[in-house]
């Protein structure tokens, strides 16, 4: 081995005198037993010790889950805004709402209240009667379709909740 091969280096810790091969990545210093990391940036070579190589480290993979989380807590966020908008149901205006069975319920008790009224007279035209059994059907039928989608936006709102205060409580705890 010639002294070309060698490095003159200083430990970190202490800062006594090294001579290595230019090969060799972990050196223990010979004066204060630190166990030290052989760096290289660019042309030139120093010294680091590895207890802080190792708590870098350990700050960068924390970092990097807390990213990980942060992108994934962003993404069911993203998802959730394009769930809610396909179980939105329009309004005869064009209007998008949260569903709800509210309105069918009004609306057959409106048409409870006209055809009690229009079944009150004697001589009914079967006009009305086809009239008020369509209203009626087409009632049932918006009661179940709100009532199903409502029960659909609930399902899907609670599992991003759920997903959304685990992924803040795994964020919590791994910023503590």
């Amino acid at each position: 081995m010639t002294t070309a091969d060698l490095l003159s280096l200083n430990c970190n810790n202490c800062g006594a005198p090294l001579q290595i091969r230019a090969s060799v990545r972990f050196v223990t210093c010979s004066h204060c037993k630190s166990q030290l990391s052989v760096q290289q940036s660019g042309g030139v070579y120093f010294t680091q010790l590895l207890e802080r190589v190792a708590q870098q480290t350990d700050a960068m993979a924390g970092n990097l889950e807390t990213i990980k989380l942060q992108n994934e807590l962003e993404r069911i966020d993203r998802e959730w805004q394009m769930r809610q908008g396909e179980l939105m149901s329009t309004d005869k205006h064009g209007r998008t709402h949260k569903p709800s069975p509210v309105g069918p319920i009004i609306g057959m008790v409106v048409l409870g209240i006209f055809a009690t009224v229009v079944l009150s007279f004697p001589a009914i035209p079967p006009v009305f009667l086809v009239f008020l059994a369509a209203m009626f059907g087409m009632l049932v039928w918006k009661l179940f379709s709100e009532s199903s989608r409502a029960a659909q936006w609930r399902e899907a709102e609670a599992s991003y909740q759920q997903q959304r205060a685990q992924l803040r409580a795994d964020l919590h705890r791994l910023q503590k």
